[in-house]
């Protein structure tokens, strides 16, 4: 069941642009906002945000374990087949991703730094090697965060899984907040997410060194790391950020990829290949893990 819903899920996607229009993260954003914005709980900062985890979660399994109970399971598997599309890719990064790397390779820069703005959610570097060598490391962490941790907990304990994984996410994201929330340290939001990407952070690591360069990214896994302390964020986040992108980077030889100093058409031409690099590192990736997942299920089913 858990494999039938991962393989729909993702080709829904992959084949519906109107379906995948309709999970944007708005509808985890709206709830978040709402508990937050009830009178009772504008003083209660933690406990609404432990009622925006609690209570979405549990309803999920609830319901999961209810539906799964009947009818073979059928209405159990759609049910876990809707979860895990809506908590799939929330920012939808596709097509701007696409756009970035078509704007790249036209040489058009204030439409591939417009993209690039949106991808990296964050001010672009000034220099075109810069720009591109931070896209690339947000297209293979957006592997993780978009995708495969969401995977990864669906397969673990199912579509509650997932809808942790995604609201824990959600709450994180401090565009959502009032400033002067936003500015306080990291809390224990940031670690309960921190905990729940360490594990699959490091077993998609691992899957780069499998579909990759495993010399290069077994270097660089084994690389001292210099993380630069961030009060708006949890340590171990940014020691696991740092694992996976630059376990990635070793994966595409991403060294090897810019061999220009100057922004002329044919460095740009090699500046966008970074960056199809690590997207199609991060898609084989995926496929290697469901294909562990597929061997894993059939040797249950042999058993």
């Amino acid at each position: 069941m858990t494999l039938i819903a991962i393989l729909v899920a993702l080709l829904a996607e992959r084949l519906n642009e109107n379906l995948t229009k309709l999970r944007v993260r708005t509808c985890f954003a709206c709830w978040v906002k709402a508990v937050r914005g009830w009178p009772a709980m504008q003083s209660r900062q933690d406990w609404a945000d432990l009622l925006v985890l609690v209570v979405p979660v549990g309803l999920t399994a609830a319901l999961a374990a209810w539906l799964g109970s009947f009818w073979f399971g059928v209405p159990g598997l759609l049910f876990a087949i809707v979860v895990l599309f809506l908590t799939l890719h929330p920012r939808h990064i596709n097509p701007h991703l696409e756009a970035y790397l078509e704007a790249r390779e036209l040489n058009d820069d204030n439409a591939a730094r417009r993209e690039a703005q949106f991808l990296l959610e964050d001010a672009v570097p000034e220099s075109v090697e810069d720009e591109v060598r931070e896209v690339a490391d947000a297209v293979l962490l957006g592997g993780l965060t978009q995708v495969f941790a969401v995977l990864f907990w669906f397969v673990i304990l199912g579509p509650a899984g997932a809808m942790l994984y995604r609201l824990a996410w959600q709450l994180c994201r401090r565009e959502d907040l009032a400033e002067d929330e936003a500015s306080k340290p990291a809390g224990w939001r940031e670690r309960l997410l921190a905990i729940l990407e360490w594990l699959p952070a490091r077993l998609m690591a691992g899957l780069f060194l499998l579909v990759g360069a495993w010399d290069k990214g077994m270097k660089a896994w084994r690389e001292p790391r210099i993380v630069q302390p961030h009060e708006n964020e949890d340590t171990w986040a940014q020691e696991t950020h740092a694992l996976l992108k630059a376990v990635g980077r070793g994966a595409i030889n991403a060294e090897s990829q810019v061999v220009c100093e100057v922004d002329s058409n044919e460095c740009l031409i090699t500046h966008a290949g970074l960056v199809i690099s690590a997207r199609a590192v991060v898609l084989r990736a995926i496929i290697a893990g469901i294909a562990i997942v597929a061997l894993a299920t059939l040797a249950g089913w042999v058993a």
